[in-house]
């Protein structure tokens, strides 16, 4: 039996609704942490919340520069690139909004060039990819990408896995995703960079 038009769009809108409602509060959660981080410095000659602190020299900066290396093999090791996946980890939403606050720029105003992929951001991200993985942007920035698809859903998934499986079972899985996500990032970068 097909259902009514009207009652299939009022089901969507629900459950739309309800994943904009989830997702938003996550985001907004995961922006103010992130900023919260990145305001308070691990370097002398700063105070909590100095307009002029480098992202960089933030606790922030100092745990995305720790998980860094691990990425190397895959072409990001920079630390403003492997720190999304941190916030990532809570959220995949969250990515894009972690590097507008790491790189710090203003927004677009030029929305020709925002479509383009020419935004100052889009720019930023390209050269960190470039430079991070010694000229071969594209395989790092797909080996980015496959991680990003590959590891841990998100907190939401790994509360639903820890009521269905216990805890010990889910830090398994945790174990397991991250391993894999890695391994195939590191595949794609090697096998891309010998054509790219």
């Amino acid at each position: 039996q097909l259902p009514v038009p009207r009652l299939a769009l009022s089901a969507m809108w629900m459950r739309l609704k309800g994943f904009l409602h989830t997702a938003g509060g996550i985001i907004v959660a995961t922006v103010i942490v992130v900023w919260l981080l990145q305001s308070t410095p691990v370097v002398g000659g700063h105070s909590w919340g100095d307009d002029d602190l480098d992202p960089q020299d933030s606790v922030y900066g100092a745990v995305s520069q720790t998980v860094a290396p691990v990425f190397a093999p895959a072409g990001f090791d920079s630390w403003s690139l492997s720190g999304p996946l941190i916030t990532g980890f809570v959220a995949k939403e969250a990515v894009i909004s972690s590097w507008a606050q790491t790189y710090a720029l203003q927004d677009p105003s030029d929305e020709d060039a925002v479509d383009q992929g020419h935004s100052a951001l889009a720019q930023a991200i390209r050269e960190d990819f470039n430079h991070s993985s010694g000229g071969h942007t594209y395989p790092a920035v797909w080996a980015f990408m496959v991680f990003l698809l590959a590891y841990t859903p998100c907190v939401a998934t790994l509360a639903a896995q820890k009521r269905e499986i216990g805890l010990k079972w889910t830090l398994v899985g945790i174990a397991i995703q991250l391993t894999v996500a890695w391994a195939l990032a590191v595949i794609t970068f090697q096998a891309l960079r010998l054509f790219f």
